[in-house]
This record gives C-alpha cells, structure tokens and sequence, in this order.
C-alpha cells in the first residue's frame, strides 16, 4: 500500500493562520417576491476573499425551485450582475432544511473551491473591490418564509 500526499493549495500557506470571518444572514421571502428577485447578504466581500463554506436552512417554499446564489456590484455601485450562479446553481427550496444542513457551495469544481471570489466569479483579474453576494430567485413560486445563509470566508 502506497503513502500519498495531498497538493498545498497555492492559497492554503496564505490561508493558514488567517482569522475565518462569517456572515450571517436571514431572508424573509414575500409573496410578492416573483420571479428575478434578488436577495443581498449581509456586507459585501472583498474580491480576494477565499470562501470555505456556504450553508443554508430554509422553510418550505413550494414553487421555489431555481434559485441561485453568486456575486453583484454592490448597491451602491449599481449592482450590477457579475456571475449570479458562480456558488450555487438551480437549487430548490420548496422542501424545509434545518441546522443549516444544506451547502450552498455545490458550483465550483473541487479543485477551485481554493481560489479567490473574482476567480469564481470568472473575471480576469482582480478588481480590488467589494462584491455584492445575492440569493437570485429565478423560479420564485409564491409562498413565504425564511432562509438563514451562513458563509465562512478568509481574506487573503
């Protein structure tokens, strides 16, 4: 039986030591919130920021069934869609989850799950600017109730 080790992620000697951040955030859905409504959370991250973990709970919003989570411009510089899908593409909702029990970091490969927020949201180079994170509604449905979303992330 052959030993083998893991390849150092080229952020990991930078990431280590370096003090995890969270945000926290609790969206309350309306019935009017249709479809294309877009939910920002909490503050927005710096463009070097490396995500480590996304979860969410939700209540049962019957009909929510496309939901995507990815970056804007922040609101004040006219929240612009860069990439809405880049950290989760296509989820439902319509069933509860609790505990925070579902991962919301499911798009990017695993061999990127390393890289920095501009690199997942598929720019060139970074922007050295604050990226807006936004739960996108595609298929909304009508129901009401809450989603929680946890993000655990370090700056570089």
């Amino acid at each position: 039986m052959a030993n083998k080790t893991g390849t150092l992620d080229k952020n990991n000697f930078q990431l280590n030591g370096a003090r995890a951040r969270f945000i926290v955030d609790t969206i309350v859905k309306a019935t009017g919130d249709g479809d294309g409504s877009v939910f920002y959370l909490g503050d927005p991250l710096p463009s070097n920021a490396v995500i480590h973990r996304i979860t969410y709970e939700n209540d049962a919003l019957t009909g929510a069934t496309d939901v995507d989570l990815g970056f804007y411009d922040t609101v004040s510089a006219g929240a612009t869609v860069i990439s809405k899908d880049c950290l989760l593409d296509g989820a439902t909702l319509a069933s509860a989850s609790s505990g925070f029990g579902a991962n919301g970091f499911t798009k990017p490969a695993i061999e990127n799950k390393h890289k920095q927020i501009w690199e997942l949201a598929g720019l060139t180079v970074d922007p050295k600017k604050l990226l807006q994170t936004a739960l996108t509604f595609n298929t909304a449905g009508s129901a009401t109730g809450d989603i929680r979303i946890l993000i655990e992330f370090t700056v570089l």
